[in-house]
């Protein structure tokens, strides 16, 4: 029972320092200022990098050498089959090099961002001004709230320089989403043509020219693999954009509450013992 009332402070803590409760009861070490800074840094490159680890592209190789196999066995009576096929494989493989390409950068510059010092200094790199009203409003509307100190200005600097690092990812993933999208949807279309081959083509004599078991079995193959790579695209932006936002909305929070939900988070992670040590019940 006492755990159990333990892990229910802890989470109604939580939540009342998610919504900004209790921030006048937190007292501020200068020291939590630079580990608060931290923590958020850390928290946004990481939901950067599990949105592109979300996007990595199963191994497909067998796949790829699996379709091109049965391509080349197909003889010329099935000169619709294999150019269908030819043409899904071909449309998969160039969703999935989009992607995974796209994904490959995002991580590295998250990985990199993870491994350099908060206490880096300078503006931004990317000049708010210059990119377009809706940055210029958007970065009015972090300062408005820089009303805490130095710690609110350096917190909402830090903020808008990640929002300026990501921005070419996620430009970038935007300028392929039109490519990926219609490449998923031809592979995906293409194969199923092979699959309804058979119903609709009227000059079948009975049996004779039937479309092969293999390549209906590889076109299921490729159909299945080009609605994966369409929803680990969509997840990889969507994921991007979150951080982005739950970024953007921690320029309210205070040093202390930062540091402090970010203790209670990782004991409830570590489970109710963790909790009791630091909780007297």
């Amino acid at each position: 029972m006492q755990s159990s009332a333990a892990v229910a402070l802890v989470v109604a803590i939580a939540v009342g320092l998610t919504r900004g409760e209790y921030i006048s009861d937190l007292t501020v070490d200068p020291q939590d200022e630079t580990k608060a800074l931290k923590i958020k840094a850390d928290q946004f490159w990481k939901s950067v990098l599990e949105a592109a680890q979300s996007a990595n592209i199963v191994e497909r190789s067998q796949l790829y050498t699996d379709v091109e196999s049965v391509i080349a066995d197909l003889s010329s009576t099935h000169e619709y089959v294999k150019q269908a096929l030819t043409e899904s494989l071909s449309h998969l493989r160039n969703a999935d090099h989009l992607v995974l390409l796209e994904a490959v950068q995002s991580a590295t510059l998250a990985s990199e961002q993870l491994r350099t010092p908060i206490s880096r200094s300078g503006k931004a790199a990317f000049s708010f001004s210059s990119g377009g009203q809706w940055l210029s409003i958007f970065r009015d509307s972090l300062r408005s709230f820089a009303n805490e100190g130095r710690y609110s200005e350096r917190l909402v600097q830090l903020v808008e320089q990640r929002q300026a690092d990501v921005l070419p990812t996620l430009q970038g993933q935007l300028a392929i989403t039109t490519d990926v999208l219609s490449d998923c949807r031809i592979a995906s279309k293409r194969g199923f043509d092979v699959l309804k081959h058979d119903i609709y083509d009227k000059s079948l004599l009975r049996g004779s020219r039937k479309t092969p078991e293999q390549a209906k079995a590889v076109a299921n193959r490729l159909i299945d693999a080009a609605g994966d790579t369409r929803h680990r695209f969509m997840t990889f932006i969507i994921g991007t954009v979150r951080g982005i936002a739950r970024d953007a909305e921690g320029k309210y929070d205070g040093a202390a509450v930062t540091v402090t939900r970010a203790s209670i988070e990782a004991q409830i992670q570590m489970g109710p013992a963790s909790i009791n040590s630091i909780i007297d019940v």
